[in-house]
């Protein structure tokens, strides 16, 4: 069970992600998405289950100075499959297909 202070940490970082797409016009890949739609991710990222919220933590941070993925938000999502020794990463870039394993058709 995550400590209060953690909870609301996370809970801050999803408002403000939340404002931050709500300030981008509500689209995502040239679609308009209902603010409902966006709500409910935030909704179920907030009280769901199904997603572990992890911290870029040091042996992390290793692992990722030394990727040589260019993006370095693809950097830090390979970083992270390879920190916690994940099976695969959901996704069709090409640049993390060549540092990871990927499940894309």
């Amino acid at each position: 069970m995550l400590k209060k202070s953690k909870l609301n940490s996370y809970y801050l970082q999803l408002r403000w992600a939340k404002r931050s797409i709500i300030y981008k016009g509500k689209e995502i890949f040239g679609r308009n998405i209902p603010i409902e739609k966006i709500d409910l991710i935030f909704i179920t990222l907030e009280k769901g289950e199904i997603f572990e919220k992890v911290s870029l933590d040091v042996p992390a941070w290793r692992i990722f100075s030394g990727l040589t993925v260019p993006e370095l938000h693809d950097r830090t999502i390979v970083s992270m499959y390879k920190r916690f020794n994940a099976e695969a990463i959901l996704t069709n870039d090409a640049e993390i297909a060549e540092a990871a394993t990927i499940i894309w058709e």
